[in-house]
């Protein structure tokens, strides 16, 4: 049952960041905080990557062994690794700063900026190769 909790999590977690990108490239010419998607979009996804997380860590805490590598990092890397990868850079470049043992609540964080970034990107190419809608 596990597997396939973590299975279902991985797809929930990428068909989330897919279709918003999607949604990008739908609405090329509107802009709110700099990519394609209105206000209530952009705060349906910040909802939705809340939940997907607090899935993720459920899933975690119930799985908790000291026979596997017990890291919310190294469970979730797959699953989440837009969150997990960054982090993970970080702390090899600079031990001192990022010195967490397990950065679990700082994984949410950084996934909503690559999430930002990623859609930033999408929205940029969107503008560029995709005639504007009119207004409205």
């Amino acid at each position: 049952m596990k597997q396939q909790i973590d299975m279902l999590l991985f797809v929930v977690s990428h068909a989330i960041l897919i279709y918003w990108c999607v949604l990008v490239f739908r609405n090329p010419g509107r802009k709110t905080l700099g990519i394609g998607l209105t206000g209530r979009q952009i705060g349906t996804l910040l909802v939705l990557e809340v939940f997907l997380f607090v899935a993720m860590y459920i899933s975690y805490e119930a799985n908790r062994s000291p026979e596997t590598a017990d890291s919310f990092a190294w469970h979730n890397l797959i699953i989440y690794a837009r969150g997990v990868l960054p982090l993970a850079g970080l702390a090899a470049l600079n031990d001192k700063v990022f010195s967490l043992r397990d950065p679990v609540f700082a994984t949410l964080p950084t996934a909503l900026v690559v999430d930002y970034m990623l859609l930033w990107m999408c929205s940029q190419v969107a503008d560029r190769m995709l005639p504007r809608k009119a207004n409205g």
